[in-house]
């Protein structure tokens, strides 16, 4: 018979190394005893926490400080942008939107052509006009209107930009707006020889005079006033120009208490818009339009509202 061999007994962790955790746990124990109970250690607890937070704060104070300081190089480095007397596109539409976030005033801008050094000597024209590009210009808060007051535009040419809800008055002699939305804007300049070329013009007033150089683009809800001097009330109506049907532009001559239609003028169905392409200034040309005597029969309330004095 084939003995079997013994199997030692296996010796059990538990029992040799029980001793020894037990006295690393009664260690660490009476360590956090010492530390809960000691008041030096809680003092200098609390006084690393009060620590860290002075450091933060003062963190946050310098971070503060610095965007300030930025903020003002930014600041001062598009003024002296916006009245560099250089005449061309040099950045000025981008700097002024500076200014504006950061709610200055804008008013009393010069940024004519003789301003900015465009018009030369011998000349009756501007030769090279400063170019305004990408404005982007709106109310600020709880402000209704956006004060644009005093700015010289004389033979400047404005393009690509967007300004809702302001005030513009000053010079605009032979200014050129072009590709741009002026929304809700009531001009209170002087535009003799001035021209919109493809321009939004949307629930805007405009004291029109005879010798505006041309306009183009959408007109609804344009009030137009001051026409008595022109010859005709033909001279405004064209292919290039148009309303929608429900917003319809209006005239008041001077002695007129309230406004009135524009005479052939062509209307485009707001309710059937045949694509979302872009409403530029040939929109009217291929529109579903309709005529006055339809626009008012459709939209009774809104022709009233428009032709009102209000």
């Amino acid at each position: 018979m084939v003995s079997q061999k013994k199997r030692p007994a296996r010796a059990t962790a538990t029992v040799t190394q029980r001793p020894w955790r037990r006295k690393v746990y009664d260690g660490a124990v009476s360590v956090d005893r010492f530390i809960e109970t000691n008041p030096f250690i809680r003092l200098l607890g609390l006084a690393g926490a009060l620590f860290g937070f002075v450091v933060l704060v003062l963190t946050g104070l310098q971070i503060r400080e610095d965007f300030a300081s930025r903020q003002e190089e930014r600041v001062a480095r598009a003024w002296e942008t916006i009245y560099r007397p250089i005449p061309g596109n040099t950045g000025k539409g981008p700097a002024i939107n500076a200014i504006h976030r950061t709610g200055a005033t804008l008013q009393g801008l010069d940024l004519s052509c003789k301003q900015m050094k465009g018009w030369f000597e011998g000349r009756t024209y501007c030769e090279i006009p400063p170019i305004i590009a990408d404005l982007d210009l709106a109310p600020i808060g709880s402000t209704e209107m956006l004060p644009l007051c005093g700015w010289n535009l004389s033979g400047t040419t404005i393009t690509n930009s967007t300004i809702r809800a302001a005030l513009i008055s000053g010079d605009m002699t032979s200014t050129k707006i072009i590709d741009s939305t002026f929304e809700a804007v009531e001009f209170q300049s002087n535009l003799a020889g001035a021209s919109f070329d493809n321009v939004d013009l949307t629930n805007s007033t405009i004291e029109l005079t005879c010798n505006l150089a041309g306009m183009s683009g959408n007109l609804s809800g344009l009030k137009i006033n001051d026409f008595e001097s022109c010859a005709s009330d033909q001279n405004l109506p064209s292919t290039t120009i148009w309303a929608w049907a429900n917003n319809p532009p209006s005239l008041r001559k001077l002695d007129d208490l309230e406004f009135k239609p524009i005479p052939g003028f062509v209307y485009c169905d707001s309710a059937k818009p045949k694509n979302d392409r872009t409403r530029n200034s040939e929109w009217g040309q291929v529109c579903h339009r309709i005529s006055e005597q339809e626009a008012r029969k459709r939209y009774p309330r809104e022709w009233q509202h428009a032709m009102g004095s209000n």
